[in-house]
C-alpha cells in the first residue's frame, strides 16, 4: 500500500482522536476494510480507503511510524498486533478488536450525495460566518446540514450568532441529512 495514500486518509480522520486516554479506545484508528475512521465521544470522521484489517490501532504512534515510512508500506494483521513493514524495518503495534470501538459506523450507502458545486460551496461559506473557533465547544464546530422539503439547510453558530443558508437541491423523496462538517 501506498504510504501517502493511508497517511492522507488517518490525516482526514485524525481531528476526531481523543486527545487523553482516559478512554483509550477513542485514541485509536478503527479499520474495517474498506474504511478507517475516529471518534472521540463526540464526532466521528469515517474516511472511505481500502485498508485491508479489521481492528483499532493506536492514532498517534500509527501516524508517527507512517510519517517515518518509506514510499510503500505492507500492513497486516496479526492475533494481538499489526505489523507495518516498510523496506527492511518492521514495526508491531498493539491492536484492540474492532468490536471494543464504542462507535457503530452508520449504513453509508444509505445516504445521499450532494456534488460540491460552486452554489453550495458559497452557502458553505456564509453559514461558516459565525461557526464557533474555541475547540473547547467542539459541539459549536462547523456547519450542520439538514435536509427538508425545500432543499439543503445550513447551519452554524458561535452561541451567540446564529447563520442559515438555504439551497434549492432535488433530494430523494425520503433523504436525511444531519451531520456536521
Amino acid at each position: 500500500m501506498k504510504t501517502k495514500t493511508l497517511l492522507r486518509a488517518l490525516k482526514v480522520a485524525s481531528p476526531a482522536l481523543h486527545h487523553r486516554d482516559f478512554v483509550p479506545i477513542l485514541t485509536h484508528f478503527c479499520f474495517d476494510e474498506d474504511r478507517v475512521f475516529a471518534y472521540d465521544d463526540k464526532s466521528a470522521v469515517i474516511v472511505l480507503e481500502e485498508t485491508g484489517p479489521k481492528c483499532a490501532v493506536p492514532g498517534r504512534a500509527l501516524l508517527q511510524i507512517l510519517a517515518d515510512a518509506g514510499e510503500e508500506v505492507k500492513v497486516e494483521q496479526e492475533k494481538n498486533e499489526i505489523v507495518i513493514t516498510d523496506g527492511d524495518g518492521v514495526v508491531r503495534l498493539p491492536i484492540l478488536g474492532k468490536d471494543a470501538f464504542v462507535f457503530d459506523v452508520p449504513d453509508l450507502d444509505a445516504g445521499i450525495e450532494i456534488e460540491l458545486s460552486e452554489a453550495l460551496t458559497k452557502c458553505l461559506d456564509f453559514a461558516a460566518a459565525c461557526s464557533n473557533v474555541e475547540t473547547i465547544r467542539a459541539e459549536l464546530l462547523g456547519v450542520t446540514l439538514k435536509t427538508s422539503r425545500d432543499g439543503l439547510h445550513l447551519y452554524s453558530t458561535d452561541n451567540k450568532t446564529c447563520t442559515r443558508a438555504l439551497l434549492d437541491v432535488e433530494l430523494p423523496p425520503k433523504a436525511k441529512v444531519a451531520t456536521s462538517i
